[in-house]
């Protein structure tokens, strides 16, 4: 279900990104409902061999979708990874040692990095777009951690993690696509 979520999302990043209208992605968004009732009525589904109502129409639109998808989803090589996994250690030591931020920062950023630690260990189940989520949301707190922090030392180290969290990978996507992410986490969307 959290993967029909991603996709609905995607869905519309791609056309607030392309500009598309409603009737240039309704044979997605139509698509939805039928994925979602797979998923949710179908017993071991996927182990299975498909149900004859269900026939193969739904599967192949979100075969057609897959490739559009990539254009709005960076990808985390294993490389990208590790420095990730190096540059989360690194920002929980300097949320730690920056004693400066104000306590609702920091237990928002406890919520974040909780987000960041399960898409970082489940991202051979949940891949690149939770990853991504994760990531954006995270340099955002980073950025306001690089306001909020009362000494200027903290401020050159809240902005050289920020530079660390916007891999080069991941630029490109980001620039496209960021403002409706963002909107998502703040529920406008």
């Amino acid at each position: 279900m959290a993967n029909i979520t991603a996709i609905r999302e995607l869905v519309d990043v791609l056309q607030a990104t392309r500009g598309w209208r409603d009737e240039d992605v309704s044979v997605y968004l139509n698509a939805i409902p039928a994925w979602t009732e797979l998923v949710l009525s179908v017993h071991n589904w996927w182990s299975t061999a498909r149900p004859q109502r269900y026939g193969t129409q739904s599967l192949d639109t979100l075969q057609m979708l897959a490739p559009l998808l990539d254009e709005v989803t960076p990808n985390y090589p294993p490389d990208l990874m590790a420095t990730l996994r190096t540059n989360f250690g690194d920002l929980v030591t300097l949320l730690v040692d920056d004693d400066t931020l104000p306590q609702e920062l920091r237990r928002h950023f406890t919520l974040l990095l909780g987000h960041m630690k399960r898409a970082i260990d489940d991202f051979a189940i949940t891949g690149d777009f939770e990853l991504y989520r994760a990531n954006v949301a995270l340099l955002t707190l980073i950025r306001i951690a690089e306001n909020e922090t009362k000494k200027p030392t903290f401020k050159e180290r809240w902005k050289a993690m920020a530079a660390k969290f916007l891999a080069p990978q991941v630029v490109p996507a980001a620039i496209k696509a960021a403002e409706v992410y963002a909107k998502y986490e703040l529920g406008a969307g």
